[in-house]
């Protein structure tokens, strides 16, 4: 399968970008050591600096601990060979990056009958994608399943979606509220018996989240945030909220991280900034207040919660698993009922 000229130009980029954050993670890893991990480089933003002909600027991502962690994203039209431009991309991760075959990489598709032809071509191995991925991993290939996933207890499953009929969002949040505080019993104990430390997260998206948009009907996240504090009796440092506007987890990549002993942070509201490109492995309850109109956003924010501490079953019974308390209009909860799963 020969890349058509668009496609060569992309991989190019890809190559190039590469190839400038492994010279950056070299400088980055150098400073580091040499004075520690405070003088830390945001080194992926220092190679994006360094290229030409990028549509948008770099946008910071960090891992759970606090490390900065590069990320780029190929925008492609239907029909122009993003799978293949991901094998190939995959390659020249290996290649000019981590300079090595061997890896992880986690592949995720917005839809069942795109995951079914996708794994099915990279399952064959006369497949031109499937023989792109061999040459990525020195003929080493070994195609990793979601269930697969659960079975080395990297995710947190069973999922227990939790359907209220009330339409009051209030109803819905004080029962997030009572199911963190069952994890937090359940956490101390854990820690109490292994000595690793879990702080179990609620994650809230709201309808509403600029200043100019509250009192409008809508579930606005200061709305929420009050309501949390004076009403349920939150104490305000362990709510944050995190939209376009207002970044209050910022902070906290200086500070260790969610995942730092001496982060207070329990209860996160946001409306979409958490949809991509961010997880939290001490997530473990979701309470959707609004009415989500697309399945594949939802599916995106469930997969907030689903990353297991420390890659590995955690906490044995209800820490080991996650919890969607969805709201339901009063007119529509039997039938919105249907939209979620349950596993068991």
């Amino acid at each position: 399968m020969e890349p058509k000229e668009y496609q060569v130009r992309a991989l190019r980029q890809v190559s190039t970008y590469l190839q400038l954050l492994y010279d950056w993670r070299l400088k980055n890893d150098k400073i580091v050591s040499d004075i520690g991990e405070d003088a830390a480089l945001d080194f992926p933003g220092k190679a994006w600096g360094k290229m030409e002909g990028l549509y948008r600027a770099h946008s910071p991502r960090r891992d759970g601990l606090g490390r900065y962690l590069p990320c780029f994203c190929l925008k492609i039209p239907t029909g122009g060979g993003k799978t293949f431009l991901a094998v190939k991309a995959i390659d020249a991760i290996n290649t000019n990056y981590l300079k090595k075959r061997t890896g992880l990489v986690l592949w995720v598709v917005p839809t069942t009958q795109i995951y079914s032809q996708t794994i099915k071509s990279l399952r064959d191995r006369d497949h031109p994608y499937r023989q792109h991925l061999d040459i990525a991993s020195g003929g080493r290939t070994v195609i990793i399943t979601g269930v697969e996933l659960n079975r080395e207890e990297m995710i947190k499953l069973d999922l227990h979606v939790f359907n209220k009929a009330s339409p009051d969002w209030k109803d819905t949040l004080l029962d997030s509220h009572k199911k963190l505080e069952e994890l937090q019993i359940k956490a101390h104990e854990y820690e109490g018996q292994t000595g690793n430390h879990i702080r179990p997260i609620c994650l809230i998206q709201v309808e509403r989240t600029g200043a100019a948009q509250r009192g409008q009907g809508k579930i606005h996240s200061e709305d929420v945030r009050e309501h949390l504090i004076q009403v349920i009796g939150i104490p305000p440092e362990e709510v944050a909220i995190k939209t376009s506007e207002k970044d209050e987890l910022r902070d906290m990549d200086d500070l260790g991280g969610l995942l730092s002993r001496d982060c207070r942070i329990r209860y996160i509201i946001t409306k979409q900034a958490l949809q991509e490109g961010w997880d939290c492995a001490f997530a473990y309850v979701l309470a959707v207040l609004t009415n989500p109109g697309s399945k594949t956003a939802l599916t995106q924010l469930v997969g907030r919660i689903l990353r297991q501490p420390c890659a590995r079953k955690t906490i044995r019974s209800e820490p080991g698993r996650s919890s969607v308390l969805p709201k339901c209009e009063r007119s529509s909860a039997r039938r919105r009922g249907k939209s979620f799963f349950r596993c068991s």
